[in-house]
């Protein structure tokens, strides 16, 4: 298991797995829905959503987005990375993946959170 504030993300598996939302690709939010780490974004509290116009960008009071977890919701989450673009890292089988690349890839919400369960709220501390 993979450090991680529990309770923040137990709320983002949890919403996940509602069936609420529309699944979004290639960013955090868009006029369809929200990717995975869109819906973290939006569940987080700690920044707001602007349109510029073109595309919805997920604002922190030190940092914006329009693809990638802020460091504000990184935080939130406890999660933490040597590459802020590279996000959320999940183990599926064998090897190991993005949240964003399993988004991006045709994974469902549903999918995305049972992956994130087993990764970062399943198994034993390290």
């Amino acid at each position: 298991m993979r450090k991680c504030n529990k309770e923040n993300m137990t709320k983002l598996v949890e919403e996940l797995e509602t069936g609420n939302r529309n699944q979004a690709n290639g960013v955090l939010r868009d006029d369809i829905g929200y990717c995975c780490l869109g819906v973290a974004c939006d569940i987080s509290g700690v920044g707001e959503w602007k349109y510029d116009g073109m595309s919805y960008i997920y604002v922190t009071d030190k940092h914006w987005s329009i693809g990638s977890l802020t460091t504000a919701v990184m935080n939130w989450l406890g999660i933490d990375t040597e590459d802020p673009y590279a996000n959320m890292l999940i183990v599926e089988g064998a090897g190991a993946t993005y949240a964003s690349d399993l988004n991006d890839g045709g994974k469902s919400f549903a999918e995305i959170a049972k992956a994130i369960r087993e990764t970062y709220l399943e198994g034993n501390d390290q």
